[in-house]
């Protein structure tokens, strides 16, 4: 009997000993009030093959998110509200879905391939020339929204070709402008104008202290130099029903 409880007691260690997490093999443990590797950096800790511990793993300088008051996490909040990335995507559960869901992001998104997507935007992301030290801070501070708004949303951006309101945007403002428009989708082909996504939110840039709505929209296209003398924008001669289709894309 005493043999048999010697026996379970061994086969108990041996089974533990090799469920126990792998990662201590090769990393320093680190952190060990908060819990196991897989906390801060995912993958597969109890995996002794390491392209399977590694699956979808968050590297170290990546895992500063799991602290809110990370400075890593803070500059890249900071960061998110000088770009005004909300403006098309949704980070920390607040947003707009013009674009990716970025609290959704780190589920399918390896580091890599999102550090290359700030990096190397696409044709209807303004580049916004941050340094890769800046980009690692965003990335902290995406996936610390992602951790604290495990959001339920699913990016469904439908587009609706409005026929010929689409039309008078890339005939009066596609030279210029860029928009990602929920109606119509991408349009524009300009890159001396600022992008016009997300124009009638709060997530963008003001002007005069004044967040962007139909009328001053309106006063801006009638004579920029009204809203702001230094404009360098030429003014459009534009009917009040043209200006009204081009509102109705950018909204």
């Amino acid at each position: 009997m005493a043999i048999n409880r010697f026996l379970i007691l061994i086969i108990f260690v041996a089974i533990n000993a090799y469920s126990a997490a792998k990662c201590v093999k090769c990393h320093t443990v680190h952190y060990e009030k908060i819990g196991s590797c897989s906390v801060c950096h995912r993958g597969i800790e109890k995996s002794s093959r390491q392209d399977i511990a590694h699956y979808r793993i968050i590297k170290g300088k990546y895992s500063y998110y799991f602290f809110d008051n990370s400075t890593r996490v803070t500059k890249g909040y900071e960061l998110i509200e000088l770009g005004h990335c909300r403006r098309c995507h949704i980070i920390a559960g607040k947003g707009n879905l013009l674009a990716i869901n970025l609290d959704l992001s780190w589920n399918y998104k390896s580091d890599d391939e999102i550090f290359d997507s700030i990096k190397k935007p696409n044709n209807f992301m303004p580049d916004f020339r941050f340094s890769d030290e800046q980009i690692v801070y965003i990335i902290n501070a995406i996936y610390n929204g992602a951790k604290n708004n495990l959001s339920k949303k699913i990016v469904e951006v439908i587009h609706i070709n409005k026929g010929d309101e689409k039309e008078i945007f890339k005939e009066k403002c596609g030279g210029c402008h860029k928009v990602l428009s929920k109606n119509s989708g991408p349009l524009g082909e300009g890159v001396y104008g600022p992008n016009l996504s997300g124009l009638f939110s709060k997530y963008y840039y003001k002007i005069n202290d004044r967040f962007w709505d139909y009328d001053l929209f309106k006063k801006w296209l009638k004579n920029t130099r009204d809203v702001k003398k230094n404009s360098l924008m030429p003014n459009l001669i534009l009917k009040d029903d043209e200006i009204k289709k081009i509102y109705q894309v950018i909204k």
